[in-house]
C-alpha cells in the first residue's frame, strides 16, 4: 500500500483598517491663535493601542514662502516598521476637493509623512464656506508585521479502488446470475455481487447458499414488480425515478426490509414533500411501522405548522408563493392548507440549508 502527501500553504499579512475623520471648527481663528503646530487627537487602527496615528498641521516660513505655507503630516506614534496603504482627502462643502493615496512604510516612531501643502494665502481652499471648518478624512489599511500561515495537507491513498458504476447492466440479462421473482410472478434479472454489496440481507442470503446448490431466483412475493424495478434502479444507478406516492410507500417498505438505508432515507424525504392534511395520519402509521425517523420528524414539523396556520385569520387572505408564483384561492381551504404545509415542510428539509425561502401572505381589499 502506498500513499502520497499533498497539500497547499498560504502565507498572508494580517491587515487592520480604520476610517477616521478629523473635523476642525473655526479653523482660521484657531490657526491665528495657535503656535506653529496644530495636532489631531491620536486615533487607532481596529482598536489596537499598539498602532496609533496622528495628523498635524505645520506652519512653515522661509525665503521661498515668506507669507507661510501650511503642511499636513501623518505620523505613526508608537510603532516601528509599519506598512500601510492610505487614502487621505479634504472634504469641502460636502465634496472631495483634494485627495491622495499611496503605500508607505513608517520606519521609525514619530516619523512624519507629508500629505498636502497649501500656501497661507490659498488656505480658503481647505475651508468649508458656511461653517469655517476643515474636514480631513483618512482611510487607512495597516499590514501588521505578523503573518498568518495556513496549511492544508492530506494523505492520498494511491491504492484506493474507484467507485464502480453498474447502470450499464441495469435490467440486462447480460452476466445476470440471479432473478428476482416479484408478487405478480414476473422475474427481473440481477447480479448477486451487486445486490450483496448494496444490502446486508442479500449478502447474508447469498453467503449461506451451498456451493453447487445456488438457487437461480429469489422470491420477493411481498414486493410488486414496479417497486422491485425502482429498488434495483437505485442500486444500479443511484437514482430514484419520479413515482406515485403509493409506489414510494412500497419502496420505503422494501428498502426497510432489505436494509437499503440510503434508499430508505430518500423515500422518507420524498414523502415529507408530499404530506397533506388528507394523508398525514396514514403516512405517520407507515413511519412508525418502518422506524422512519426522518419521516417522523418531518410529520412532527408538519403538524406544528398546521396548528400555527389554524390560528391565523385566513378568510380574506391569499397565499403568494414567491418561488413558483402560485396563487391559491382561500375558498378551497383543504387544498390551501395542503399547499401551504407541503411548501413549508419542503423548505425545512432542503438539502442546501443556505437557501432561504420567504413565505408571503398579503391581505386583499
Amino acid at each position: 500500500m502506498s500513499s502520497t502527501d499533498r497539500g497547499s500553504c498560504t502565507t498572508r499579512f494580517i491587515k487592520e483598517e480604520c476610517d477616521y475623520m478629523w473635523e476642525i471648527e473655526n479653523f482660521q481663528v484657531l490657526w491665528k491663535l495657535t503656535d506653529a503646530v496644530m495636532m489631531s487627537p491620536m486615533f487607532t487602527v481596529s482598536g489596537s493601542n499598539q498602532l496609533q496615528f496622528q495628523f498635524k498641521f505645520l506652519k512653515i516660513y522661509d525665503k521661498q514662502h515668506p507669507h507661510g505655507v501650511l503642511k499636513l503630516y501623518l505620523s505613526c506614534v508608537n510603532s516601528n516598521s509599519v506598512i500601510c496603504n492610505y487614502r487621505i482627502s479634504v472634504i469641502r462643502n460636502g465634496q472631495i476637493s483634494k485627495a491622495t493615496s499611496n503605500f508607505y512604510t513608517f520606519h521609525n516612531r514619530r516619523e512624519d509623512l507629508e500629505i498636502f501643502s497649501y500656501l497661507s494665502k490659498k488656505m480658503n481652499r481647505l475651508i468649508t464656506c458656511n461653517n469655517n471648518t476643515v474636514n480631513i478624512r483618512c482611510k487607512l489599511t495597516v499590514f501588521v508585521a505578523d503573518t498568518s500561515n495556513l496549511l492544508n495537507c492530506k494523505s492520498v491513498n494511491n491504492d484506493k479502488v474507484p467507485n464502480l458504476k453498474f447502470d450499464w447492466v441495469f435490467l440486462d440479462e447480460n452476466l445476470s446470475d440471479v432473478k428476482l421473482r416479484t408478487a405478480c410472478g414476473k422475474e427481473i434479472p440481477a447480479h448477486r455481487l451487486v445486490l450483496a454489496t448494496a444490502s446486508p440481507v442479500f449478502r447474508a442470503m447469498f453467503s449461506h447458499s451451498m456451493p453447487g446448490n445456488r438457487t437461480s431466483s429469489v422470491d420477493m412475493m411481498d414486493v410488486s414488480y414496479e417497486t422491485a424495478v425502482e429498488m434495483l434502479r437505485h442500486i444500479y444507478t443511484g437514482s430514484v425515478k419520479k413515482c406515485k406516492i403509493s409506489t414510494i410507500i412500497e419502496l420505503l417498505a422494501a428498502a426497510d426490509t432489505y436494509q437499503f438505508e440510503e434508499l430508505k432515507n430518500k423515500c422518507e424525504k420524498i414523502l415529507i414533500t408530499n404530506l397533506s392534511t388528507d394523508n398525514v395520519l396514514e403516512i405517520l402509521e407507515i413511519a412508525n411501522n418502518h422506524g422512519a425517523k426522518i419521516l417522523k420528524k418531518g410529520i412532527a414539523d408538519f403538524r406544528k405548522l398546521r396548528h400555527a396556520i389554524d390560528d391565523l385569520m385566513l378568510e380574506d387572505m391569499i397565499l403568494s408563493d414567491p418561488v413558483n408564483g402560485l396563487v391559491v384561492d382561500i375558498e378551497q381551504k383543504s387544498t390551501f392548507f395542503s399547499q401551504v404545509l407541503r411548501y413549508l415542510c419542503t423548505s425545512l428539509h432542503q438539502i442546501n440549508v443556505g437557501d432561504h425561502t420567504r413565505l408571503k401572505v398579503s391581505r386583499t381589499t
